[in-house]
């Protein structure tokens, strides 16, 4: 029994020590309690660092600091900055949308490396066979769609809505009626495009086929008179028969395709530029020739290339601090010395398949840019963690 009334005694004790402000020990109550990230504070310290409830991002600013640097702000007489912050915050938004959008446009030159390459590349290079069908004499396997696709044929419809007619009707017994005159049955007609097949496409340079489970159908190239693109299908016109539509994907690729397979126009154009093509300068050569001036590993197996243009990344954020214009011009240096380096390799040889890192040091542990195939698929200096880094006022070394 002593033992419990102990227990609660000290239990009491704790209680109402946590009643108190760690900073000032002022009483909290429930009006002045103030919740930080690790505790609770009264409001008279948290004005002295100038956070109000209407201060811009009170809240994560509430769940960001920590007591012991609410304490550490009010010795040394440092107040909150919400124009920083919010400066900082349009920062982070800013470059995640221009990151979006260089995401956007990597994809969009991708696809239209890809289309170049159908109008104008050489087709036999994808000729193939393939086990899903029987191939005729000297037919191949050009591309294929996957998954469910359906096709559309155009069917007509006759729906019967009454009768009509002039007459009249007339009782004679009971439940018996007899009607005079004349009637004849209402009907309309409508035509509408309606699924009759759906499996996976196969185009060869001699027929286009629907493959599906349960049935198939094809067109033969050579009766095919004009396709018409849309972003989520094609429309295959042909010189008899009814039109037929495919959906669900988008149709650009398949159009090309056809059209040149249709017209037996197979091997590249003469203006063509192939930009895998190397000219015969191969990837150690480059590497040897780039050792000279900057540190370099090289995985030629995994096809990884490791290069080190060294950046004082803590001088580089008080740089950012002081003098934000003189930042942007490094920044802007550094991303030219990278795409220097990439546009001397693909120039050179084809990267397709290479991924080239560059690193702000000699270790090669801070990454400052990423390419994948010669397109930069990672910036270190538009990610959201780095800026964060750049903006944290609580960081007084590294």
């Amino acid at each position: 029994m002593a033992l419990n009334i102990n227990l609660l005694i000290s239990t009491g004790k704790d209680k109402k020590m946590s009643n108190k402000c760690p900073i000032d020990d002022k009483r909290l109550l429930i009006f002045n309690k103030v919740k930080v990230k690790d505790g609770y504070i009264c409001s008279h310290c948290r004005n002295k660092i100038g956070l109000k409830p209407s201060t811009y991002g009170y809240d994560r600013f509430r769940q960001t600091l920590t007591i012991s640097q609410i304490k550490k702000m009010i010795a040394n007489g440092e107040t909150i900055d919400p124009k920083k912050w919010r400066k900082a915050d349009q920062e982070k938004k800013n470059a995640e949308i221009a990151a979006q959008k260089e995401k956007q446009h990597i994809e969009e030159q991708k696809q239209q490396e890809t289309l170049d390459w159908m109008k104008n590349g050489d087709l036999t290079d994808v000729a193939r066979g393939t086990d899903k069908l029987i191939l005729h004499k000297n037919e191949y396997l050009f591309y294929e769609i996957t998954g469910d696709v359906p096709w559309y044929e155009e069917r007509t419809h006759t729906e019967r809505s009454g009768y009509s007619g002039i007459g009249a009707s007339f009782r004679v017994a009971k439940g018996i009626y007899v009607h005079s005159g004349r009637s004849y049955p209402m009907s309309r007609k409508y035509t509408q495009n309606e699924i009759v097949h759906s499996g996976e496409i196969l185009l060869t340079n001699k027929r286009l086929l629907l493959v599906g489970p349960n049935d198939s159908a094809q067109i033969s190239l050579s009766s095919i008179v004009n396709v018409t693109p849309y972003t989520d299908g094609i429309t295959i016109q042909k010189n008899r028969g009814k039109d037929v539509t495919l959906g669900g994907f988008d149709g650009e690729e398949l159009s090309i395709l056809i059209s040149r397979l249709a017209s037996n126009d197979l091997h590249a154009h003469s203006y063509y530029v192939d930009p895998s093509a190397s000219n015969g300068i191969s990837v150690d050569n480059l590497v040897q020739e780039f050792s000279k001036d900057y540190p370099i590993r090289y995985d030629k197996e995994q096809r990884i290339l490791d290069i080190a243009v060294e950046t004082d990344i803590s001088a580089l954020r008080n740089v950012y601090i002081v003098e934000y214009e003189k930042y942007n011009g490094i920044v802007e240096d550094l991303i030219n010395k990278s795409n220097y380096i990439v546009q001397n390799f693909e120039s050179a040889v084809n990267l397709t398949g290479y991924t080239i890192k560059f690193y702000a040091d000699k270790k090669f542990e801070i990454l400052t840019f990423q390419f994948k195939n010669g397109q930069m698929e990672y910036l270190l200096f538009t990610d959201p963690k780095f800026i964060d880094y750049l903006n944290d006022t609580h960081i007084t070394g590294d």
